[in-house]
């Protein structure tokens, strides 16, 4: 599990910026020490995808859509 700044140290971003990037895509903020390898990946993903010069709201957009597509396919992304 990882904190924010965790995550800030490993994306070498500022917490505003790793902050914004939650509010854009609707990701869950939490405290405290619950941020999974998993968000962490994603985020990275996003990180990387933006240094190639991928705008913002294309990816935007594949996220929404790929959140439906999970919705419609029922699946549960809660840990057991």
């Amino acid at each position: 599990m990882h904190t924010l700044g965790d995550i800030c140290k490993a994306l070498n971003r500022s917490a505003v910026y790793v902050s914004g990037l939650q509010a854009r895509f609707e990701l869950p903020a939490v405290a405290g020490a619950a941020y999974t390898d998993a968000y962490l990946a994603c985020l990275r993903s996003i990180v990387a995808l933006r240094t190639f010069n991928i705008p913002e709201d294309t990816l935007r957009d594949l996220w929404h859509l790929e959140k439906k597509l999970l919705q419609l396919l029922h699946v549960d992304s809660l840990p057991v």
